[in-house]
């Protein structure tokens, strides 16, 4: 349901942009700015500019897919994700979690740890000792063989 005077299909702007190789987030965005009948409103469900939005569905982008992908999940097709500090969660709610900047209680601070410390559902760079333990590993198993 687009809204009237809108040029472009989203769904139609993805198919010219990425052909059949549209990934699964790529498509989902695009359905979802059909549904909520502009590109703006998906953007500020996401939490992006208007212009993130366009160049991710136009292939354009130039910044990070991972993270814009992430989003896309949580916001519109709430993927259950396992948090090593909470168990199953939605991915809203993993998205909302890696947003605390000052965990006032223990159970955020267990859940910004492990949003730091190398969770696969975490779209924020690790603490920088724990790519030291993980070389530190890699070198262990390497003097091993």
């Amino acid at each position: 349901m687009l809204k009237p005077g809108t040029s472009i299909d989203p769904v139609e702007k993805v198919r010219a942009a990425w052909g059949g190789d549209a990934p699964e987030e790529v498509v989902a965005l695009a359905e979802a700015c059909r549904e909520l009948g502009t590109q703006t409103k998906a953007a500020r469900k996401l939490g992006y500019s208007n212009t993130v939005v366009s160049q991710v569905l136009g292939q354009k982008y130039e910044g990070s897919y991972p993270e814009v992908y992430a989003r896309v999940r949580a916001s519109f097709m709430r993927e259950a994700v396992t948090c090593p500090a909470l168990g199953p969660i939605t991915g809203a709610e993993c998205a909302t979690n890696q947003r605390v900047i000052d965990p006032l209680t223990v159970q955020q601070v267990r859940v910004y740890r492990a949003c730091r410390e190398g969770c696969p559902h975490s779209s924020l760079a690790p603490y920088p000792h724990v790519k030291r333990r993980m070389g530190a590993q890699n070198r262990e198993k390497a003097d091993a063989e």
